[in-house]
């Protein structure tokens, strides 16, 4: 692709994420421009375009990826299409941000990235949080030994699932349940916060609301040299959204890692006085998009790796094969092998 201002993308799936959040989110970034948008009905992507503003539709997915003008594709299909989408974006020479999970196999995540690789394209997951700036605030506190060795983290994230969005999270054929679709967060913010990945994990849940998948979990994360993490969500219970991370002498609350709607907090509490840390809202749509089409423009590798990308796939398929089974399983191929 020449050198361009701005990344011209294509929207895969007239979802309500990609209409709500992140088309707006592009059409706000100074380096980034919506084209066309496909969806499998051909009026919606027309009704759609007209409101939103985009120039061009597509009646089918393959269709916008034969459009030369698009450079990039926005892939928001449901969960358990994602590789395929991303594969046959990146044989048409797409550019791809997925979003999460990218993958439900680690099997699967190796083929995307692999195809990507293969057309020279570039590929990044969709993970939002890992582009406010009270992460990187965290992750400095760590860093300088604030709260001392970490040994614990506690994240929940759980909200009320409405009609609108029932259908894609509640199909177990489509990817759906509460793991896949939040605990996907918990995950990558775990292995983040600690630099490691989970050496063996376990997960419980329940089947609510008369459908086969889990709409709310538990689960322990156990990683190197005895540190832990708690996880725990749900489809059925009250808005809550927190991370506290807990040292040998201090703890830092994350009172709201992955949606800082309004304003953030991070507060450490040491043996002194409580310090808080305020941020003010962001869109963190758009500092992911612009961030990935910066990524394409000066052909540079994205902040969330491949590795990332296959080692949170991994992880959430052993949660899946222990709530499926009721033990604890192991995450990755090597580990199981020492």
């Amino acid at each position: 692709m020449s050198r361009r201002e701005r990344v011209r993308w294509g929207i895969l799936s007239a979802s309500s994420t990609a209409l709500t959040k992140a088309i707006p989110a592009l059409q706000r970034c100074a380096n980034a421009t919506v084209v066309a948008i496909g969806s499998r009905d051909p009026e919606k992507a027309r009704r759609h375009a007209s409101s939103l503003g985009i120039g061009k539709t597509y009646g089918s997915y393959d269709a916008l990826l034969e459009d030369p003008e698009v450079d990039a594709v926005y892939v928001s299909v449901p969960n358990a299409f994602h590789a395929e989408w991303t594969c046959r974006a990146a044989e048409a020479g797409k550019h791809v941000l997925c979003e999460k999970p990218a993958a439900l196999t680690g099997e699967d995540a190796g083929t995307m990235l692999a195809a990507c690789e293969q057309n020279g394209v570039l590929f990044m997951e969709g993970l939002k949080h890992r582009f406010h700036p009270q992460l990187a605030y965290v992750k400095r506190l760590l860093g300088e030994g604030r709260i001392g060795e970490v040994r614990l983290l506690r994240i929940t994230f759980s909200f009320t699932l409405d009609e609108r969005h029932s259908k894609i999270r509640l199909e177990r054929s489509l990817g759906g349940g509460a793991l896949a679709d939040l605990g996907v967060y918990a995950i990558d913010l775990s292995s983040h916060l600690l630099n490691a990945r989970p050496a063996r994990v376990f997960a419980t849940g329940s089947r609510g609301l008369g459908v086969d998948v889990e709409t709310d979990f538990a689960a322990i994360l156990e990683f190197p040299e005895g540190r832990r993490a708690l996880l725990d969500g749900a489809f059925d219970q009250p808005r809550q959204n927190s991370c506290d991370v807990v040292g040998q002498s201090g703890v830092i609350q994350i009172t709201s890692p992955f949606l800082p709607v309004e304003s953030a907090a991070v507060r450490v509490h040491t043996a002194g006085q409580p310090v808080e840390q305020t941020f003010p809202a962001i869109d963190l749509f758009q500092m992911e998009l612009e961030h990935f089409s910066s990524c394409v423009l000066d052909s540079r590798a994205p902040a969330i790796t491949g590795e990332d990308t296959v080692a949170n796939a991994e992880v959430l398929a052993a949660l899946q094969r222990s709530l499926a089974i009721g033990q604890a399983t192991f995450p990755f191929c090597r580990t199981q092998e020492r």
